[in-house]
């Protein structure tokens, strides 16, 4: 008898292993976080087809978390999931709000059962997206009633985040909205500070303020090529830019707030260890973007804006104690 029950047991952790609990589109729910839903395989050779993984001979491993977070990896990823349409609606959208991901092939079936692929990603042209938008969205296709299982397979070669949805598509398309006012705001008012401080820097000639437009000009070429905009409206085409903006840019605003931090608290006549520390920074983020290029190592620059940033901070502080009152603007 026990070992019925322990055989029973195993039966229900090896099924439970391999299969998650379909999602279930009603109508009264417009927005679905599908995370623990999905199940995931690493694929380290990224030799397996698609014909391989519907074989079913390995396993997928359930995911029990909201965001999947696979870190820094140069892995293949596949996922899969299954969607229970009791809704009335046909136009569901599958969403991964992440503008990193180099390769994103999304598996589909066609109502005659036929499996169709959908390639994009930031390694590719932006056309090659379905839906225009920074992050990976696919159309879902459903007949009537229909329940479906979907697979897709990812690469990023960076931080590998995943925050899948599936939302009907008026859903999403108010959040895209919602999502480029936004960000058209806050560069609007990166653009605006550029303009102001280059206007007193040619009315003043205080270097100052160049070395301080410099630094807004880093701080709006990173953000609009991390949140996928530069990707988007000009280089569309020019996947290649697309992938090594972001760091090129990480380095550059350790360079560009360096050289500012330097002028604009005096550092050479109130801290020289701290005047020769900033100067190392600048080396090391031309360093580490040159190797974030040509070597597997992707996190350098990332692990050197937090250095650096906590460097300006005690250089602010350290220049403010000896008597720098600019220090505290720091």
């Amino acid at each position: 008898m026990r070992r019925s029950i322990f055989f029973l047991i195993f039966l229900f952790l090896i099924s439970s292993t391999s299969a998650q609990t379909p999602v279930e589109l009603k109508n009264g729910q417009n927005i679905y976080q599908i995370g623990k839903s999905i199940s995931y395989l690493r694929d380290s050779s990224g030799k397996l087809s698609f014909d391989d993984i519907l074989a079913e001979k390995i396993k997928f491993i359930p995911s029990n978390k909201k965001e999947l977070n696979f870190g820094y990896t140069n892995d293949f990823l596949w996922l899969k999931f299954t969607l229970n349409n009791q809704s009335d609606f046909d136009d569901w959208v599958f969403d991964v709000k992440a503008n990193n991901i180099g390769y994103f092939d999304f598996y589909y079936q066609e109502e005659n059962g036929t499996w169709k692929k959908s390639e994009t990603g930031t390694a590719l042209p932006f056309s090659s997206k379905q839906i225009s938008d920074t992050g990976n969205a696919f159309f879902l296709k459903f007949e009537d009633k229909a329940q479906k299982t979907f697979y897709f397979r990812c690469q990023a070669k960076v931080g590998l985040i995943i925050p899948p949805r599936v939302q009907r598509y008026e859903s999403f398309n108010n959040y895209s909205r919602m999502k480029n006012f936004y960000y058209g705001g806050y560069f609007g008012i990166l653009l605006v500070m550029i303009l102001y401080n280059l206007f007193i820097y040619l009315t003043l000639r205080d270097k100052n303020y160049l070395y301080y437009v410099f630094t807004i000009i880093t701080t709006l070429g990173l953000f609009s090529s991390i949140t996928g905009y530069n990707y988007m409206f000009f280089w569309a085409d020019m996947p290649v830019l697309n992938i090594i903006s972001a760091r090129i840019f990480t380095s550059l605003i350790v360079i560009t707030t360096a050289v500012f931090t330097i002028y604009f608290l005096q550092l050479k006549k109130y801290s020289h260890f701290l005047y020769y520390w900033m100067l190392l920074n600048i080396v090391l983020a031309i360093l580490a973007a040159i190797l974030e290029l040509l070597t597997p190592w992707k996190a350098l620059t990332s692990n050197l804006i937090s250095i650096h940033i906590i460097t300006m901070i005690a250089s602010g502080v350290v220049t403010w104690r000896k008597g720098n009152s600019l220090g505290k603007y720091r």
